[in-house]
């Protein structure tokens, strides 16, 4: 059952998704599509902090509501006070795109008479609408399922993310007091929170001896607090790179949009940047290929062995004890790619 004509033109709208940096960027054809389909409501995104921050300058979102599940807003009473902010908004529709029980009762004490979330077991009592969500779509398409009940078309399928003009020189600023002389620049991420989607870091410090070597990209190099020891190692071994150790997700993503080219696992950063349309190189280890769906702008290397996918998410250690998936991609494959889809500086 679709909204009756009164409803048709909803003045709020809540998105909510409480997963990581990469889920967020998946979320943005969902956004875009109702931003066509309501060019005048406001779009409230829920959130975890540090992935809001994926969604700055975005045109398709005008209110950010952040629910720190693993913070602040830890435990029941975290969660009452989140919905509390969600509620505040008043939103008529509200599209649950996680799958959590958090975001079945943010929808339900949202307030929104219009709430839609993927089917699972024991959720009809918080949504109106509960769709299928169609796991043989690739991530960024799996979202668009939940406007079925609008009726709505998608208005795009792929991710997009933009940086304004004024993030664009902070970010600009940030590099040039680390160093950076406005040369090509390559965005590495090496670290991810399962160890199995890890490129060896003896192979990242191969990697920037031979792009040294060539001329290659400068490399930039991110990563969380958990990684800083692992990746001071690698700094020490590639003095040339830029430390960018400390930077929040915004920064890094702002950063990002400057580089010509970007390097990392299958994790939030990369799909961060292809979404920029800064081409991306991708290692792939233990995740499937297919959800990825066909990026332009994301190349990606795996070795395909027959053991590949292992997992959909990843893990701590591989099951057959080798992890050949990502220690057997050579450096030089990797440099190879880097140097054939990096772009010129400006560009």
């Amino acid at each position: 059952m679709v909204p009756d004509p009164s409803e048709s033109k909803p003045r709020r709208i809540a998105v909510a998704q409480l997963a990581d940096i990469g889920d967020m960027v998946f979320v943005t054809p969902l956004l875009i599509s109702l931003r066509q389909a309501f060019p005048r409501a406001e779009i409230a995104v829920v959130g975890r902090p540090a992935a809001l921050e994926v969604l700055a300058d975005h045109p398709a979102v005008d209110r950010f509501i952040p629910y720190d599940k693993r913070g602040d807003d830890r435990g029941a009473g975290g969660l009452v006070a989140a919905a509390s902010r969600v509620r505040r908004v008043a939103p008529r529709y509200y599209f649950g795109v996680t799958r959590s029980a958090r975001t079945a009762v943010l929808g339900l004490l949202s307030g929104a008479r219009w709430r839609v979330g993927f089917r699972e077991p024991g959720r009809a009592w918080a949504y109106t609408h509960l769709v299928r969500r169609p796991d043989e779509r690739p991530y960024a398409e799996r979202p668009l399922a939940l406007l079925g009940p609008l009726e709505i078309l998608p208005a795009e399928t792929r991710p997009r993310l933009e940086v304004g003009p004024e993030r664009r020189a902070a970010a600009a600023a940030r590099l040039r007091a680390a160093g950076w002389n406005g040369e090509p620049l390559l965005a590495v991420a090496p670290g991810s929170r399962y160890p199995t989607k890890r490129w060896p870091l003896p192979n990242y410090r191969r990697l920037f001896e031979l792009l040294r070597e060539a001329g290659g990209p400068r490399p930039a190099i991110y990563a969380g607090a958990d990684e800083s020891d692992a990746v001071g190692a690698l700094l020490d071994a590639a003095p040339e790179a830029l430390d960018r150790r400390g930077t929040s997700v915004g920064e890094m993503i702002a950063e990002m949009a400057l580089a010509s080219a970007a390097l990392a696992g299958d994790s939030g950063p990369i799909h961060a940047a292809a979404a920029l349309g800064v081409p991306s190189v991708l290692l792939l280890g233990p995740t499937p290929r297919a959800p990825l769906g066909r990026v332009p702008e994301l190349t990606v290397l795996s070795k395909n062995l027959d053991c590949q996918p292992c997992s959909r998410h990843g893990g701590e250690t591989c099951p057959r004890g080798h992890h050949l998936c990502l220690a057997d991609l050579r450096p030089e494959e990797v440099a190879a790619a880097v140097r054939e889809v990096a772009r010129p500086p400006g560009e």
